[in-house]
């Protein structure tokens, strides 16, 4: 196979792109920018999802993200420099086509490693790596449905196979949608020796996988220049002496440092930045990724800044819980020589022999791959050698793409990328209007909320260097007057446009929007008419029903005395005879009657119906809680306190006349 014309399709690539930014994706198969191709689809064991890669112009921001999850796309993991790999159904694909353009790049599923290896026996133990949502047991369907054999090994990775066989069944996986990537096994898994897997490092946007060669650009910015950093020592465990722990973590600094003008200095501040922060902790140990005690993962790191941002970008975390030793497993030397080169730039190594392989090995020095992959980041150390002179600094405005660039809106994010440069990059903003700040430091930046007056508001960013070089770019922004926006009105109790009773009289509840509301009435059609309590959540009545039908109205007003109108028809039954149903109630949320959880509390909404009126709903719980629900033929709750293990919650609905109806739930905190 050539990478010409390569065999094994591996994702497709939705661009959110403004004309002309063409990004790298960094794979390790090689380093590209997407072309236009021909569609090619990918056999799936599950019909309903599919794996894409998803790129943007810039690392996609938090609300991006929230909208593809509201679209229906599951973010699975960062792939540098500015792309996501998602798992979304068919219909995600098919509705951005309209609005986005779609283009398909072939790019090999299997390591350039393994193909050499591959080509020279024809049986060999391979690691193939799924998606992390592809069911195991989809996963093993698949490699034996290809002719190979699966060899269970107890320390794999979750989303890992040990799998032999054929170069041509090795190769047919590739046409799996659900497969990421195929690499060679290490001997110790061959073997089935006990293992121990890296989880990988972190990014502030998901995991990475093992198909990406590297994160970022490292902390001396594009190209291969020298970069200076300071490490802090927050806590170390105490299952060794702390001056042998000390001397292990500077002598695996060290091993980078003979290789690439990269210095670490002891004595920097825990919250600096590119600073290094060494920490053994437990379980939850103040960031987002709490430890799983001893056995499973022993450390995580976060990448440098960017993607990570600032002070956590670097810093390494050790599970305390382990067994930590010194020139044994679990070995404290080995282990941090693996992390730092996570902490440096670097994703995980095909190679076995290598100290960046996702498993751990005993190691004293770095491997020829782990060297030059750190070299292919920063410059050389060598006889002689000198760091390669850094580029001209260059500042770029991707958002917005045009200039003037009109908008309604009262603020706007502005966001860019900086190249070259030495050293550190600051960032600085000024608008014409007045306002200025300060902006990220990092190479690709946004700079959020700058705030606009109406008309024309010129914008300029300059970025800066340790050297003194300057560069500025400006982009004018026209701000709109904006509209005024008419009141709208809504009914929510009771939910829907009709509504039938026994009871005398109704009570009204709903909400109103509006820059300056100044009331909400209501009026009757058999007579009536009265104001609300309350504006943007208001409440109405006791309202008087006659027999028969009644059409209620709510009615919201402003300062310039626009209204808007919502109706409900109520239809009141006169019936002598006692009432005696019990009212009907429902939980819509969560949508099981059985949950499981990690938090503290849990909201549940549904709704109540009864033929002469609901009066209230109530909830309590078997730890004593309890409390009124919000609104009643269509009701939340509060967010109600659980403790770990079995929570059991009743809820309850009281008509006019007295009777109850009542729904349980068991939550289960872990």
């Amino acid at each position: 196979m050539s990478p010409q014309n390569p065999r094994w399709p591996a994702f497709f690539l939705l661009f959110v792109l403004p004309a002309g930014a063409q990004p790298m994706l960094r794979l390790k198969t090689r380093a590209w920018t997407p072309d236009p191709d021909s569609l090619v689809l990918l056999r799936r064991r599950d019909s309903l999802r599919m794996h894409r890669i998803l790129q943007f112009a810039l690392p996609p921001s938090g609300s991006q993200i929230r909208d593809l999850a509201e679209r229906g796309a599951r973010v699975l993991e960062f792939v540098p420099d500015t792309a996501l790999l998602v798992s979304a159904p068919d219909d995600f694909f098919r509705d951005s086509i309209a609005s986005l353009p779609v283009l398909l790049f072939d790019s090999e599923k299997i390591s350039p490693l393994l193909q050499v290896i591959l080509s020279e026996q024809s049986r060999v133990p391979v690691v193939v790596e799924f998606h992390s949502d592809v069911n195991v047991d989809d996963a093993r369907s698949i490699v034996t449905e290809e002719g190979l054999a699966i060899r269970d090994h107890p320390d794999l990775q979750p989303s890992h196979l040990l799998v032999e066989g054929s170069l041509e069944g090795v190769q047919r996986l590739a046409d799996w949608d659900e497969v990421a990537y195929v690499f060679p096994a290490a001997p110790d898994l061959e073997t089935l020796a006990p293992a121990k897997a890296c989880a990988g490092a972190i990014t502030d946007l998901g995991p990475v996988g093992q198909y990406v060669s590297k994160v970022g650009d490292g902390w001396d910015g594009p190209g291969r220049n020298a970069a200076s950093l300071t490490y802090s020592l927050q806590k170390l465990t105490d299952k060794l002496p702390p001056s042998d722990v000390e001397r292990e973590i500077a002598r695996a600094l060290a091993e980078w440092s003979t290789h690439v003008h990269v210095s670490f200095t002891l004595g920097g501040a825990s919250a600096s930045p590119r600073n290094l922060d060494f920490l053994f902790g437990t379980r939850s140990h103040g960031d987002a990724f709490p430890f799983d005690g001893r056995g499973r993962v022993l450390a995580h790191t976060f990448y440098p800044a960017p993607p990570n941002p600032e002070p956590i970008a670097g810093d390494l975390h050790l599970d305390e819980e382990e067994d930590w030793k010194i020139g044994a497993d679990t070995d404290v030397y080995s282990v941090i020589l693996h992390e730092l080169g996570h902490a440096l730039g670097l994703g995980h190594s095909d190679l076995p022999t290598a100290v960046m392989y996702p498993y751990y090995r005993r190691a004293t020095k770095l491997a020829t791959d782990d060297i030059a992959a750190i070299q292919d980041l920063y410059a050389a150390r060598d006889s002689g050698g000198s760091p390669a002179p850094p580029q001209p600094l260059t500042l770029t405005i991707l958002d917005p793409a045009a200039s003037p660039f009109t908008t309604a809106a009262a603020q706007i994010d502005i966001a860019g990328a900086t190249g070259g440069g030495s050293g550190d990059i600051q960032l600085r903003w000024s608008s014409d209007r007045g306002p200025s700040g300060i902006g990220p430091g990092t190479r690709q930046w946004r700079i959020s909320s700058i705030p606009l007056g109406t008309g024309i508001n010129d914008i300029t960013v300059t970025a800066s260097d340790l050297a003194a070089a300057r560069v500025s770019r400006s982009v004018s922004v026209i701000r709109q007057p904006s509209a005024p926006q008419p009141p709208t009105v809504r009914i929510t109790s009771p939910s829907g446009s009709s509504y039938t009773t026994r009871a005398t009289s109704l009570m009204l509840a709903g909400t109103a929007t509006g820059a300056s509301l100044t009331r909400v009435v209501w009026s009757s059609s058999t007579g009536g008419e009265g104001q609300a309590q309350g504006l943007a959540n208001w409440t109405a009545g006791p309202i008087p029903l006659r027999p028969g039908s009644n059409r209620i109205l709510a009615t919201a007003q402003d300062a310039s005395g626009a209204t808007a109108s919502a109706g409900v028809d109520v239809i009141q039954r006169a019936d002598t005879s006692p009432d005696q149903t019990a009212p009907s109630i429902t939980i819509t949320k969560p949508a099981s009657s059985n949950v499981i959880t990690a938090a503290s509390g849990i909201v549940l909404r549904g709704t109540a119906a009864d033929d002469s009126g609901v009066t209230v709903v109530t909830w309590s719980s078997n730890i004593g809680a309890g409390g009124t629900a919000f609104g009643t033929t269509s009701w939340s709750t509060s967010a109600i306190p659980l403790l770990r293990g079995i929570n059991v919650i009743v809820i309850r609905v009281r008509d006019s006349a007295g009777n109850v109806g009542w729904r349980s739930l068991v939550a289960t905190r872990l």
